[in-house]
């Protein structure tokens, strides 16, 4: 029986990756003589190898029992959160006397709520556990007698009250924390590394509970040791593919003179390492562009969320607005691929502003870029979570959420909004927040499966977000396609626009057709396999789309491009 075992608890996401928090605390209990291991059931399900369907609990039922440890901790995030109460349950089942903790965002943040709920849950372990985890693991295993005598805990006392130690104060320096000996044999389909450079966030808003969690308090690792690590991890994976480091940070480029040591070391010591960063859009500048391009940067993540000057105020980002196309165009020269994600639902916000996230997110979309959406849901302890009222949450059910949990059996319909905020909204005053929601994620279909496409329409027939968004409106009034159906977004376009469509010998009929094909390749390569081959066309869509991608005005005018009879074959291979 192993002293303990970590549970990384499954997250609804489906891109695998390293469990860099559970990580560390592995490490150094390994490194302090504890016999400790990790199930990362999270990897498990997003790299397919564990399936949510009927028989999921049953199957780490199995998993679990073949483990046994005295403790177990669980790590978890208001996603995770379903997931770990019934997961604690089944290693209580099996191991009665075991001893289970409850660590990451979601126990800092929520903790009196989630003892008071769970009753599979001994302890809490909250705020930062690597200075705590090894003489908390001790103090158990020599029995637990009185109350735990290391920081940053929560428990029930005797007579069932909740008491907690004081907080232990933040990690000054980073740069104590262990290298991870992550396998990549371990983990083999992980192409995206997770890097923990820094931690913490010195802006507050309103809808993120990151200024909670690290107390508005940004903290960084030295270069030199990003460097290091960095480049260690890219050498590790290598070998089966070519990896990207993604540096976990809210606010990477906060600190410039981290970035430019950082090229510095790494031209100097010759890694080859290529990454990923998150920013603010107002931490860009020309200088920040030239370090991220000679630094092999790949790709860069904003968080905009809306598109509206009064919203960014009131939320607290506060961005210019102004500033946003100008910079995503000069990084797509560069071949920096940027991601962009917004929110729609402020309780503030009016159609019209609604509107506006979409205009500003179709724009970045037609760089190239990508997007991505949310629907507002207050974090705990966010200060938009502190001013909601329970009355005012709505839960949003047409959602990968419900549905995947609908598939292992937890009922979503009993989960509260005050433990399990990432499948409820709240209400907008100006709005039917609901609809909007169910609008919106399908108009975020139209710009990731075809977007270029929809940037003919708008064109062509002069229409705004507005107007798209009334055609989809009608459009679910006779069908109720799911947001991810690709098949749905054809058949929009067809009921929609079919004069359209059908307009300059079916030009741009064919090339929805194309762009669909194309976009679900390029998302999902593996498709090409299940797709039937090969697919004939009347144009050479193949120049002409990188032609479009270049110049998007040049679908103003169709009858440019000569009819070419070209048969499109795609060859299946791995998404890197």
């Amino acid at each position: 029986m192993r002293d303990i075992v970590l549970l990384n608890t499954p997250n609804h996401s489906k891109i695998p990756m390293l469990p860099i928090g559970i990580g560390y605390l592995n490490q150094i209990l390994l490194n302090s003589g504890i016999d400790s291991a990790i199930i990362d059931i999270q990897y498990k399900v997003a790299s397919g190898w564990l399936k949510l369907d009927s028989e999921f609990f049953g199957k780490l039922q199995n998993i679990i029992s073949a483990n046994p440890a005295r403790i177990y901790g669980l790590t978890i995030m208001n996603a995770s959160y379903a997931w770990a109460v019934r997961i604690s349950g089944i290693v209580k089942e099996l191991f009665p006397g075991s001893v289970v903790i409850f660590g990451g965002p979601q126990a800092t943040l929520a903790n009196r709520a989630i003892l008071e709920s769970c009753k599979t849950a001994d302890f809490l372990c909250v705020y930062e556990g690597e200075n705590v985890i090894v003489d908390f693991v001790k103090w158990i295993k020599s029995g637990g007698a009185g109350p735990p005598p290391v920081n940053n805990i929560w428990f029930r006392n005797g007579n069932g009250g909740i008491e907690h130690t004081p907080n232990e104060p933040l990690l000054k320096d980073l740069d104590v924390l262990p290298l991870i000996n992550f396998s990549g044999e371990d983990y083999s389909s992980v192409n995206n590394i997770g890097l923990d450079v820094g931690r913490g966030c010195a802006y507050d808003c309103c809808f993120c509970s990151t200024n909670q969690a690290w107390q508005r308090t940004p903290r960084f690792k030295s270069p030199v040791k990003i460097a290091t690590e960095a480049e260690h991890y890219y050498q590790n994976f290598k070998a089966s593919k070519r990896p990207v480091i993604h540096f976990e940070h809210d606010n990477f480029i906060s600190r410039k003179d981290v970035l430019r040591e950082l090229v510095r070391i790494k031209k100097e010591r010759g890694f080859v390492f290529e990454y990923a960063c998150s920013t603010r859009i107002d931490a860009i500048d020309d200088e920040v562009i030239e370090l991220l391009v000679s630094s092999a940067c790949k790709n860069i993540f904003f968080g905009i969320e809306t598109g509206s000057q009064r919203i960014q105020k009131i939320m607290g980002k506060n961005l210019g607005l102004e500033k946003v196309m100008p910079i995503i165009r000069r990084l797509v020269s560069k071949k920096i691929l940027v991601e962009a994600n917004f929110i729609v639902g402020f309780p503030e916000e009016t159609y019209e502003e609604m509107c506006q996230t979409m205009d500003l997110m179709s724009e970045i979309r037609w760089e190239n870029a990508r997007i991505g959406i949310s629907i507002i849901s207050p974090e705990p302890m966010s200060r938009l979570a502190r001013n909601t009222r329970i009355s005012d949450y709505r839960m949003v059910r047409d959602t990968d959420f419900c549905r995947e949990m609908a598939a292992v059996g937890i009922d979503s319909e009993t989960l509260s909004p005050e433990l399990h905020n990432h499948i409820y909204t709240i209400t907008n005053k100006n709005y039917d927040i609901l609809e909007v929601a169910a609008l919106v994620m399908f108009y975020v279909r139209l710009l990731n499966c075809a977007p270029m496409s929809l940037f003919a329409v708008r064109k062509h027939l002069g229409y705004t977000p507005k107007d798209v968004l009334g055609d989809i409106r009608a459009y679910h009034k006779t069908r109720n396609p799911r947001p991810g159906d690709a098949d749905g977004v054809a058949a929009f376009f067809e009921a929609s626009y079919h004069e359209y469509l059908s307009a300059n010998g079916s030009f741009f009929k064919e090339f929805l057709r194309f762009e669909l094909i194309r976009t679900a390749y390029v998302n999902n390569p593996g498709s090409a396999q299940e797709a039937p081959q090969p697919v004939e066309f009347n144009w050479g869509f193949n120049a002409i789309y990188l032609a479009v991608l270049k110049d998007k005005n040049l679908l103003s005018g169709p009858g440019a491009f000569p009819r070419q009879k070209t048969r499109l074959a795609l060859k299946g291979r791995e998404k890197n």
